[in-house]
């Protein structure tokens, strides 16, 4: 009767123990493709994590290319202000000039030097100091042409530059946009990866 009961309980047991085995490997595949979700969802989120700061990095491009596209705007309007000077002050000194010697030539008459009584070497010397001037003035436009002409040459690679920069800022944001559609996929993939484990 004994060795009855050592064989129920052994021929229990080993029952018992096939039962076991029987349901680890009935839970096997379901904890591989759980592994293999969680390995996903972390690979997931890895990438998300990655796209979102390749955004951030690219929308800082953005405002930094806009920052930049500011200060050349006002480095551009301060050259035309520059320019309008030198336009105002070129044509101050060719005023100047035409009024002396419009004044010189109205009160010099070809037979004044014989009939007046003034000293002739006074007249030349008033003569030779409106040719100073004169010359003096065309000293001063011809530095301020040289100044308008860098200004003008400015003016056109400064154009050049705004252009470039407004293209290369556009492409940042198509960039920055494009950054972010893509996180936007990942992160609905990963919700949907983490909503499967739930059920799972």
């Amino acid at each position: 009767q004994a060795d009855q009961a050592v064989a129920e309980t052994t021929t229990a047991a080993a029952a018992g123990q096939t039962a076991a085995l029987a349901a680890q490997e009935a839970l096997k595949p379901a904890r591989e493709e759980d592994a293999v979700a969680s390995a996903l969802l972390h690979r997931a989120s890895l990438e998300r994590d990655r796209l979102d700061m390749a955004e951030q990095a690219a929308r800082a491009e953005v405002e930094r290319l806009r920052a930049e596209e500011e200060a050349l705007s006002a480095r551009i309007a301060e050259n035309e202000a520059t320019l309008a000077e030198l336009e105002r002050s070129i044509a101050r000194h060719q005023e100047e000039v035409a009024a002396w010697a419009r004044e010189y030539y109205r009160r010099q008459r070809p037979l004044d030097p014989i009939f007046s009584s003034e000293d002739p070497a006074e007249a030349g010397r008033r003569a030779h100091y409106l040719e100073l001037l004169a010359a003096d003035r065309a000293r001063r436009i011809a530095a301020l042409r040289e100044q308008q002409t860098r200004a003008v040459a400015l003016r056109a690679e400064l154009k050049r530059r705004q252009e470039r920069l407004v293209q290369v800022r556009e492409e940042a944001a198509q960039e920055a946009d494009r950054w972010q559609a893509l996180a936007q996929q990942r992160r609905q993939l990963r919700e949907e990866l983490a909503q499967q484990l739930q059920a799972a």
